[in-house]
């Protein structure tokens, strides 16, 4: 329950199948073994990862049963039959009866939850996809999210510590992009603080850096992802000479250029906006102004490697489930932060007028900003308009900001995560009816109705 007030999803392994299947003894703790339980239960691991005892199966599925009914009223539980089980088919269509057996269940429930099928070891990822699984863990290095499964490619299975730690840091971020832009999920099996001779070597509670590389792309990669809308942004390797894109053709596209050179984007026509993002640095260049683009193919130089996400102005809002709001933005001097504001905008290297953030307070000072993205959108917002401070945006302010939400929020997950920030360094309010443009000669000053906005 603390995990989902906090945004994380919790896998329930069911079932342990690496240690009963590669380095069982029969001392170290098996609750079926002989002697070591009181209920007369005595199986071998073999017998226990298939469905030939009736007893057995009986005791497992009571155990099932008892976890799902347990957990059935949270939204943020996932299931993995079994960590690595051998490949036997008898061990094949173990993982399957459970796999079935929570869907059986739970279509009767309040709430249904992903099954999911890791790799055995050794194994084919063809069980996987034969298998009536909602995600998978697969073997295959490079494993595209195709709409058979949801793929969540854990380098336990399909990159091993080995092979990454001999590969190298670049090796290891293009891998977790490459996953990413193929439409699966990255996930990287984290020694953290484990001391473990020649894999992890922690000092005290500080992480071993050699793996901070991956440690990175994969929050980058996080970040990217509330900004996409996935729903409707899916791989689309044809459109990009790389073969890493995803794409909303016409609203949004995101390609990831593993090396320096040129690459080739096919883009439907429409105007863009457009960002750069160096995934070893973190930084980002964002291009603020529109670009018309007739249907066809573009080519696009950088070198080293890098992202490039590129938005229409107006992306498809019915698509993404909401409009965007027509905001009033007032300064609150209580969380202004004691850092000089930059002299010059991120995204174009202009000069910053003083006047941009006119405060009582604290004139020349910039809000606490938790993360690059929502520091873009804050200066971004401050950049259309110098309303900031002053209780009623103009009707064109309204009009050009309502274009710049739309590249800069782009999505419902984003408008989530900026929620608190944005409470906390700007009072936003919501107009009853969307403001009309400026005529000429201007109009008086529109009255907003004080409406909180509530993403």
């Amino acid at each position: 329950m603390a995990a989902g007030e906090r945004g994380i999803y919790v896998s329930i392994m069911l079932f342990d199948g690496w240690d009963l299947t590669n380095s069982y003894n029969d001392t170290s703790g098996f609750p079926m073994a002989s002697g070591n339980n009181i209920n007369g239960v005595a199986t071998t691991p073999a017998e226990f990862l298939s469905l030939s005892n009736p007893a057995i199966t009986a005791l497992q599925e009571a155990y099932v049963r008892k976890v799902i009914d347990t957990v059935n009223d949270l939204d943020n539980v996932l299931y993995e039959i079994a960590n690595e089980t051998g490949n036997a088919r008898a061990a094949i269509a173990w993982q399957y009866h459970w796999i079935d057996l929570i869907h059986t269940v739970e279509k009767g429930m309040p709430k249904q939850h992903p099954a999911g099928m890791t790799s055995t070891f050794p194994g084919s990822d063809t069980d996987l996809y034969a298998s009536n699984a909602d995600s998978i863990s697969p073997n295959t290095q490079l494993a595209a999210g195709d709409g058979r499964k949801v793929v969540l490619n854990d380098t336990d299975h399909s990159y091993g510590w080995t092979q990454l730690q001999s590969d190298g840091p670049a090796a290891q971020r293009a891998w977790a992009w490459e996953t990413f832009c193929l439409g699966a999920a990255p996930l990287f099996m984290d020694p953290y603080l484990e001391t473990w001779a020649g894999r992890n070597s922690p000092s005290g509670s500080t992480p071993d850096p050699q793996w901070n590389a991956i440690r990175d792309a994969l929050g980058y990669i996080a970040r990217w992802a509330s900004v996409l809308n996935l729903e409707h942004a899916v791989p689309s390797p044809s459109l990009c000479s790389t073969g890493y894109c995803l794409a909303q053709p016409g609203h949004q596209y995101l390609v990831y250029q593993p090396a320096s050179g040129s690459f080739q984007l096919t883009v439907t026509a429409g105007s863009y906006r457009r960002v750069w993002f160096d995934p070893v640095t973190g930084a980002q260049s964002v291009d603020g102004s529109l670009i018309t683009l007739d249907e066809g193919q573009y080519s696009f130089t950088r070198h080293s490697p890098a992202a490039l996400y590129c938005c229409s102005c107006r992306p498809d809002r019915e698509a993404r489930g909401r409009p965007i709001a027509h905001l009033e933005l007032r300064a609150n001097p209580r969380y202004w932060a004691s850092r000089p504001q930059p002299a010059t905008y991120p995204w174009s290297g202009a000069a910053r007028p003083e006047s941009t953030f006119p405060c009582a307070a604290s004139p020349s000072r910039l809000p606490c900003l938790a993360t690059p993205i929502s520091y873009l959108m804050i200066t971004e917002l401050c950049s259309v308009t110098s309303a900031i401070g002053r209780p009623v945006l103009a009707a064109s302010d309204v009009d050009d900001l309502d274009d710049r939400l739309d590249f800069l929020i782009g999505s419902e997950a984003l408008l989530a995560s900026t929620q608190y920030l944005l409470a906390q360094h700007l009072t936003l309010f919501e107009t009853a009816e969307p403001p009309p443009r400026r005529a000429s000669p201007p109009q008086p000053a529109i009255a907003w109705v004080p409406r909180r906005l509530d993403f």
